[in-house]
C-alpha cells in the first residue's frame, strides 16, 4: 500500500539521519551542548521510526521480525537490563539515564531498536551503500570541523583548548577519537572496494571513487592523532594488522597499490606525530608509569582489604600515576561493588551515586596522590556492565559479543567467506565484496570494544556500534538477487505474524492511537530539551551578574524537567551567590528546600547534604539561627557518601571550630589536606588552630611538609609562618614573613596589621608608616590606623603630617576631638609652639570643662611663657577637679617656688606628702625649706 511504502522510506531516511546527525549535531543553546543534543536526536529518530514501523505493520496487516543468531542474547540483555532497572538503587535514574551520560533503559532500548530497524529495513545494497557512506561521510565532516579547530578557525569559542586535543562535534576528545577509530575500518573497506562499480562502467568513475575514499581514510586517520587518546591508539595498533590479515592475500594482491599507499601514509603520519613530544602517544604512556618511593600511608578504607607492607599499594598500583592509577582503582572499586551486588548490580547509570563510598573501601591514600573526582562510569565496558546490571547483564552482554564474532568467524570460514563471492545487482552497476565488508564491519566493532575497555561509550559511538552489528548481520545473513525490482536482500527464515484487518476505520483509529502515543513521548523529549535551554540561558545571566534573572531561568528548567538533580545543584550555587550579594537569609532557606527535593529523588546525593550543611552553617554564622548542629549533621552525611572531597572536610572543620571542637577540626583539615595537599587555605586554617592550641611542634611539622611539597609561596602561607615566628618570640623572622606576604599580596589585611604592629615594636618606624598609609587606603574608615599613623608622624617629628591626620580624625570621628587635641597640643608644646598648644588645650576645656588635664597643660605652658598668675589660675582649676592629683600639686608647687610664695609652697608639700608619703621630690623640697635655704 502507498502508506506502507511511505513509512518504509521514512524509516530508511531516519536511519540515515541517525548515523549522520548523531555525531555532527550539537546545540550551543543547551547547557549540555553535546550530550543532550545527541540523545535528543536518538530518541526523536527512534520514536519516528517506531511510529512509522507500527503504522506500516497496521496497513500491511503483517509484522515481520528478523531472525538472527544474536537475537536471543540481545533480547536477554534487554530483559536483564529491565530487571536491573526495577531493582535499581534509583529506578528512575536507571530508566532515563544520568545527566550528560544518558545510558538508562530508554537509551539502551533505543540502541537495540535501531539494531533491528537496520536489519529489517536496510534491505537492499543501495540502502546498504547509502548507510555506509553516511557513516564515513559523518566521520569526514567531523574531521573537517576538527581541522578547523586545530587551525583556530572554529566559529565557536569553547572553554577547552581546541589546539591541544581536538574534540570536533563531540565536546570530548576521547569520545571523538572512539568515533573515528570505529569509522576508520569502514572507510578502509570502501577504499579497498567492498562496494564497487562493475567493470563495464567507466574506469574514471572507479578511480574517482577510490580517490575520494582514500582521502576520507587519510583525513580520518590524521585527525585521529590530534585527539591524543591512548585507549584508541591501543585499538588502532591491534586492529590494523588484524584487518589486513583477514582481508586476505587475494584482496591485498588485487589492491596492492592501494594497500602500499595507505600503509605508507599511515606510517609517515604516525611517525610524524610520534616523534613530536607534544603529540607522542608513547610519551603519554611513559608519563603514567613510574616508581613510587615508599611513603607513610593513611587509610580511608574499612581495613578489610589486603595491603602490601611497604606503601599500602600493590606492585602495579605503586608504579602508576595519573589516569592509569585512577583506572586501576576504578577497576578495584567495580569488583568491590560486584562482590556486594553480584546478580543485578546497582542499576543502570547509577554508579555516580555510590562510587566514592565504594572507592573508600578499596583505596589506600598516600600523601602525594591527587584528589579523586566523582565518577559515574567505570572506564571499562565489561566492568560497567557488572556494576550496572550485575552478573546477569554481563552474561547477556558477553553472549552478544561471542555470538556476533562467532557469526563472523563462521562466515569467514564458509565457502562464500573464503572465496569472497561477489554478489551483483540486477542492473549490473555495482559489486559487493561480502568478505571485505564483513571484515571492515567486524574490525570496526572490535576497535570500539578495545577502546571501551579503557573508556566508555556515549550516544553517537554506542549507536554506531549497534548499527555496525546490524549491518554485519545484514551482509552475512542475506542473499542478493536480481529478480526483485527493489533489489531487496531477502531473509527467507524471518517469522511473520498475520494481523486481522476487518475495517479501514480500525486501521485509521489504531494509527491515530500510535501517533498520539509517540507524540506524547516526543513532547516529553521536547520538554527535556527546553529545560536545558533554560539552564544555559540562566547560566549566561548568572555569568553576567544578573542573579535574579538567572535563578528564574533555572527554576523554569526544573519546572520542565523536575527530576534532574544537576539542575537543582546549579540552582543552589546561584542561591548561595544571591545570599552573598543581598545578605538575606531567605536565599539559604530556599537552598535547604531545593536540597531536600534532590535528596527525595536521590537519597544518597552528596551535594544535597553538602548544600544543606553550608546553608545551615551560614544561617548560624551570619544570622544567629543556632543551626550549627544541623550543619555538622549534614556535613557528616556528605562525607559518608563521598569521603574523597576536601572541600567537604574543610567546611566540616569550620563548623567544628564554631562549636569549639578544635581537635575534630584539626582531624578534618588533615583529611582535606590529604586529598588536596597543596591547598594553602587548608594549611593556613590548620596552622591557626595549632597556634590557638599552642601546638608549635605540630605547626613546625606542617610547615616542613609544605616545604617538602615545594609549594609556591603565597600571602596566606607567609602570614601563617609569620604568626608562628611571632608565637615563638622570633619577632624579626615574623616581621620578614609578613613583609613577604605583602610583597605577594599587598592587600592581605592580616599580614598588613601584623607587619604594622611588629614594625612599631621593632622601631621600624618608616616601614610602619608606609604600611599604615596603605592600610588607610584599603580601609579609610578604620580610625585606629590614622591614630597610629599620627603617633608615628609625631615620633618622627613630622608636624604638618601629624596635624593633617589629626584634623582628618576629628572630622570623621567628632568623639575623638579631645584625644586628638591633647596629642596635637603636646606635639606643639614639644616644638615650642606655645600659641598653638594653648589653642588646643583651651579648645579641650571648652569641650570638656571638667577636663583637669587640659587645665594642667595650660598651666605648665603659662609657666614656660613666664605667666605665673595665669599658670596658678589654670592649675588651681585642675586641682578643683582632681584635688588629690600629686602631679597637679607638684606643678603648682613649682610655680609657688619660682614666685617665692613659700607659705603656699609649704601647704602644697604637706598635701603631697599626705597623698604620697614616699614622694622623694616633696621630701627633698621640704628638707630644703626646713634648713632655711629658701628663707635666705
Amino acid at each position: 500500500m502507498k502508506i506502507s511504502r511511505y513509512c518504509d522510506k521514512i524509516i530508511v531516511i531516519m536511519l540515515v539521519a541517525v548515523v549522520i546527525a548523531l555525531p555532527l549535531f550539537f546545540d550551543v543553546s543547551l547547557y549540555s551542548v553535546f550530550d543532550l543534543s545527541k540523545v535528543a536526536v536518538l530518541l526523536f529518530s527512534s520514536t519516528i521510526i517506531m511510529a512509522a514501523w507500527l503504522i506500516k505493520t497496521i496497513f500491511d496487516e503483517e509484522f515481520t521480525f528478523p531472525h538472527t543468531e544474536i537475537n536471543l542474547p540481545i533480547l536477554s540483555y534487554l530483559v536483564f537490563t529491565l530487571i536491573a532497572v526495577v531493582f535499581s538503587i534509583n529506578p528512575f535514574m536507571s530508566l532515563v539515564g544520568t545527566y550528560k551520560r544518558f545510558d538508562g533503559l530508554i537509551e539502551t532500548s533505543s540502541y537495540i531498536f535501531i539494531f533491528f530497524s537496520v536489519v529489517v529495513f536496510i534491505n537492499s545494497v543501495k540502502r546498504l551503500n547509502i548507510l555506509l557512506n553516511a557513516i564515513v561521510g559523518a566521520a569526514v565532516a567531523s574531521s573537517i570541523y576538527g581541522f578547523m579547530q586545530f587551525f583556530g578557525k572554529d566559529p565557536f569559542h569553547w572553554s577547552s583548548s581546541t589546539i591541544d586535543r581536538i574534540f570536533s562535534t563531540f565536546g570530548n576528545p576521547v569520545f571523538y577519537s572512539a568515533f573515528l577509530i570505529t569509522s576508520l575500518p569502514l572507510s578502509m573497506a570502501l577504499y579497498f572496494g567492498c562496494i564497487s562499480f562493475s567493470r563495464n562502467l567507466s574506469n574514471n568513475k572507479s578511480l574517482k571513487k577510490d580517490f575520494v575514499y582514500g582521502i576520507c581514510t587519510v583525513a580520518i586517520y590524521t585527525i585521529f592523532w590530534h585527539t591524543k587518546t591512548r585507549a584508541d591508539f591501543v585499538a588502532l595498533i591491534i586492529y590494523l594488522p588484524i584487518f589486513f590479515i583477514f582481508m586476505g592475500k587475494k584482496r591485498i594482491s588485487a589492491n596492492r597499490w592501494k594497500v602500499i599507499i595507505i600503509i605508507a601514509i599511515f606510517i609517515v603520519v604516525g611517525t610524524f606525530y610520534c616523534i613530536r613530544p607534544q603529540s607522542s602517544v608513547f610519551g603519554y604512556f611513559a608519563r603514567e608509569i613510574s616508581i613510587v618511593s615508599d611513603k607513610s600511608e593513611i587509610s580511608t578504607g574499612s581495613g578489610d582489604e589486603e595491603r602490601p607492607s611497604a606503601t599500602g599499594r600493590s606492585f602495579l598500583a605503586n608504579r602508576l600515576k595519573g589516569s592509569s592509577f585512577n583506572r586501576y582503582y576504578q577497576f578495584k572499586t567495580a569488583l568491590k561493588i560486584y562482590n556486594e551486588h553480584p546478580v543485578l548490580g546497582l542499576g543502570p547509570d547509577t554508579l555516580g551515586i555510590l562510587y566514592q563510598k565504594f572507592l573508600a573501601k578499596v583505596y589506600v591514600k598516600l600523601k602525594e596522590d591527587e584528589n579523586w573526582p566523582r565518577h559515574d562510569r567505570i572506564h571499562n565496558d565489561i566492568l560497567d556492565n557488572v556494576v550496572g546490571k550485575g552478573a546477569l547483564g554481563l552474561t547477556a552482554y558477553l553472549w552478544i559479543l561471542m555470538a556476533y564474532f562467532w557469526l563472523i568467524w563462521k562466515f569467514l570460514n564458509s565457502e562464500k567467506g573464503r572465496e569472497g563471492k561477489q554478489e551483483v545487482l540486477s542492473d549490473n552497476r555495482m559489486i559487493i565484496d561480502k568478505r571485505l565488508l564483513v571484515v571492515g564491519l567486524g574490525i570496526s566493532a572490535l576497535g570500539y570494544l578495545i577502546q571501551n575497555e579503557f573508556s566508555f561509550g556515549n550516544t553517537p559511538i554506542a549507536t554506531l556500534f549497534w548499527v555496525v552489528l546490524a549491518l554485519t548481520v545484514v551482509v552475512i545473513k542475506n542473499t542478493f538477487t536480481d529478480s526483485d525490482v527493489s533489489n531487496s536482500i531477502i531473509e527467507s527464515n524471518s517469522p511473520s505474524v498475520k494481523l486481522d484487518s476487518r475495517f479501514t476505520l480500525r486501521k485509521a483509529l489504531l494509527s491515530l492511537l500510535v501517533i498520539t502515543l509517540f507524540s506524547f513521548l516526543l513532547i516529553h523529549f521536547v520538554l527535556w530539551y527546553r529545560a536545558d535551554t533554560f539552564m544555559e540561558r540562566g547560566r549566561r545571566y548568572i555569568r553576567n551578574g544578573d542573579l535574579e534573572e538567572g535563578i528564574t531561568y533555572y527554576e523554569n528548567a526544573i519546572y520542565y524537567n523536575p527530576y534532574e538533580i544537576n539542575y537543582r545543584d546549579m540552582l543552589n550555587n546561584a542561591l548561595f551567590k544571591a545570599e552573598n550579594v543581598t545578605k538575606d537569609a531567605i536565599w539559604l532557606d530556599s537552598v535547604i528546600g531545593v536540597a531536600n527535593k534532590n535528596l527525595e529523588i536521590v537519597p544518597q546525593h552528596c551535594l544535597g547534604f553538602f548544600a544543606k550543611g553550608n546553608a545551615y552553617y551560614m544561617l548560624d554564622r551570619n544570622y544567629g539561627k543556632d543551626t550549627i548542629d544541623l550543619a555538622i549533621e549534614n556535613y557528616r552525611k556528605a562525607i559518608e557518601v563521598d569521603p574523597f572531597q576536601p572541600q567537604i572536610y574543610h567546611h566540616f572543620a569550620m563548623a567544628c571550630i564554631r562549636k569549639g571542637w578544635l581537635d575534630e577540626a584539626v582531624e578534618s583539615l588533615k583529611m582535606a589536606l590529604l586529598f588536596a595537599p597543596e591547598n594553602v587555605e587548608y594549611i593556613n586554617k590548620l596552622s591557626r588552630i595549632y597556634l590557638q592550641q599552642d601546638k608549635l611542634k605540630e605547626l613546625e611539622t606542617l610547615f616542613d611538609e609544605t616545604a617538602r611539597l615545594g609549594l609556591e609561596q603565597t600571602a596566606s602561607l607567609a602570614t601563617a609562618k609569620g604568626l608562628y615566628f611571632a608565637k615563638t618570640g622570633n619577632a624579626e623572622y615574623a616581621y620578614n614573613e609578613f613583609v613577604n606576604a605583602l610583597e605577594i599580596d599587598s592587600n592581605n589585611m592580616h599580614a598588613l596589621n601584623n607587619a604594622i604592629n611588629i614594625g612599631i615594636r621593632l622601631k621600624k618606624i618608616e616601614d610602619a608608616i608606609k604600611y599604615l598609609q596603605h592600610a588607610i587606603k584599603l580601609k579609610p574608615s578604620v580610625i585606629s590606623y590614622k591614630v597610629n599613623l599620627a603617633e608615628l608622624y609625631g615620633q618622627k617629628g613630622m608636624l604638618n603630617e601629624t596635624i593633617e591626620v589629626m584634623n582628618e580624625i576629628m572630622r570623621i570621628e567628632p568623639g575623638m576631638q579631645v584625644e586628638c587635641l591633647d596629642k596635637l597640643g603636646t606635639l606643639y608644646l614639644n616644638h615650642n609652639d606655645f600659641e598653638n598648644a594653648i589653642t588646643c588645650f583651651k579648645k579641650i576645656v571648652e569641650l570638656e570643662p571638667e577636663n583637669a588635664k587640659g587645665y594642667n597643660n595650660l598651666g605648665t605652658i603659662y609657666v614656660q611663657k613666664g605667666m605665673p598668675d595665669d599658670a596658678v589660675l589654670m592649675l588651681k582649676k585642675a586641682l578643683e577637679i582632681e584635688p588629690d592629683s600629686v602631679v597637679f600639686l607638684g606643678n603648682i608647687g613649682q610655680v609657688y617656688l619660682l614666685q617665692g610664695m613659700f607659705d603656699e609652697l609649704r601647704e602644697v608639700i604637706d598635701s603631697i606628702i599626705k597623698l604620697d608619703a614616699d614622694n622623694k621630690d616633696a621630701k627633698i623640697l621640704l628638707k630644703r625649706m626646713e634648713e632655711g635655704e629658701f628663707a635666705k
